[in-house]
């Protein structure tokens, strides 16, 4: 289940932070929504920023940019046809 939640549902609930164990899971609850919502926020903005700076299509690429992402298509295209040959491979066996 999401962290997010639980620490909704304890909220208006006594039960969920009685005893040591209940303190201990609201504070665990309370720093993973935490960490998650900084995670957001830095998926929203600075990925997109970067992503858009780095597809900008009126700047000529740098040559290592270039090196970079030949290097990563090239292994995504190998990775593909391994996948393929292996599961046409596997589709023949009953």
């Amino acid at each position: 289940r999401s962290p997010f939640l639980f620490y909704f549902k304890c909220l208006g609930l006594s039960k969920c932070h009685s005893g040591l164990t209940g303190l201990l899971f609201s504070k665990l609850i309370f720093t993973l929504t935490a960490a998650i919502v900084a995670s957001l926020l830095v998926a929203i903005s600075l990925v997109l920023t970067l992503g858009a700076r780095i597809t900008d299509k009126n700047t000529k690429p740098h040559p290592f940019e270039t090196k970079i992402r030949n290097s990563i298509d090239s292994n995504i295209t190998q990775l593909q046809n391994h996948y393929s040959g292996f599961m046409q491979k596997q589709s023949q066996h009953p």
